[in-house]
C-alpha cells in the first residue's frame, strides 16, 4: 500500500471512529452507572447520544426497582482536560452540575438541585420501612466533593409534607437533613422546620461504614393525644412525651 493510500486510511479511521464516540448511544450510561454502583442504580428508557441524552434513574432495591425521576445530561470536556463537566436536567429551575474526575475517583458537585421520593429513607435505614414513609426529599448543594476516602461540603436535604402509613394525621411536618462532609467524617443532623410531629437528631458516618443516628420525636402540644400510638412505635419514652430512636443507615 502506497504512503498516500496509507494516509487516506488512517483518516478514514479517525472519522469512523470519531462519528462512533460522537454517535455513542445513551444506553452506555446504564453500564457505567451499574458498575459504579455494584448495580444500585441503573438506567432505563434512555434516549439520545452518551454526550447529550435522557432517561429515568432506577434504584434496585431487594429486588424491586424504585423510579428516582427523569434526568436529560449534557456531557462536555472541562477546562482541566483529565476531568468531565456533566450538566443534568433534573425538571427543577435549576440544573446540577458535576466535574468528574474518572482517574483519580473524584466527583465534585458545583451546583446541586434534586428532588427524589421520600421512600429512598427507607432503603439506606431500613428499620424504617415499617412507617410506609412519603414525601418529597430535596437536595441542594452549592458545592459538595466525594472521593475515595473523604467528603467536603454541604447537602441540604429538605423532607416536605412527609407522611406515614401508621397515621392518618398528614402531612406529619416538614424536616430539614443537613449533610456536613469533614474529611473521612459526614455528620448527619435533623431539625423540624414546622409540623404537628416533632423531630431531631444527630449522626454520624465514617467511609466505609454505616451511618449511626440517634434522634427525638415528639407531638406539637395540640396533637399529643393523636399522635400518641404513633409516638409509643417510634421507641421508648425517655422523659414525658419525648421519645428516643436510633438508626443504623448502609
Amino acid at each position: 500500500m502506497t504512503r498516500s493510500r496509507w494516509g487516506q486510511f488512517f483518516l478514514f479511521l479517525i472519522v469512523f471512529l470519531a462519528v462512533i464516540c460522537v454517535l455513542a448511544p445513551a444506553s452506555l450510561v446504564t453500564g457505567f452507572l451499574e458498575r459504579a454502583t455494584a448495580d444500585r442504580l441503573t438506567m432505563a428508557q434512555t434516549e439520545g447520544t452518551l454526550w447529550r441524552g435522557a432517561g429515568v434513574l432506577l434504584l434496585q432495591h431487594d429486588n424491586k426497582f424504585l423510579p428516582l425521576g427523569h434526568y436529560a445530561w449534557h456531557v462536555t470536556p472541562a477546562a482541566n482536560l483529565s476531568q468531565i463537566a456533566v450538566s443534568v436536567d433534573t425538571g427543577s429551575d435549576k440544573s446540577t452540575q458535576l466535574l468528574i474526575s474518572p482517574w483519580r475517583n473524584e466527583v465534585e458537585v458545583l451546583q446541586g438541585n434534586v428532588s427524589l421520593p421520600a421512600q429512598l429513607l427507607s432503603v439506606f435505614a431500613p428499620q424504617l420501612l415499617p412507617y410506609r414513609l412519603s414525601g418529597e426529599l430535596v437536595l441542594t448543594t452549592e458545592h459538595f466533593q466525594i472521593t475515595s476516602n473523604s467528603n467536603s461540603g454541604t447537602v441540604t436535604v429538605d423532607w416536605r409534607q412527609a407522611t406515614s402509613g401508621l397515621t392518618d394525621i398528614a402531612p406529619l411536618g416538614d424536616y430539614r437533613i443537613l449533610l456536613q462532609g469533614a474529611g473521612a467524617d459526614l455528620k448527619v443532623s435533623l431539625t423540624t422546620l414546622t409540623g404537628k410531629l416533632q423531630l431531631a437528631g444527630n449522626g454520624q458516618m465514617q467511609v466505609g461504614h454505616a451511618l449511626t443516628f440517634n434522634g427525638t420525636a415528639q407531638a406539637a402540644p395540640a396533637q399529643k393525644e393523636a399522635l400518641s400510638d404513633l409516638l409509643h412505635h417510634i421507641g421508648p419514652e425517655l422523659s414525658p412525651g419525648i421519645f428516643g430512636f436510633a438508626l443504623a443507615a448502609q
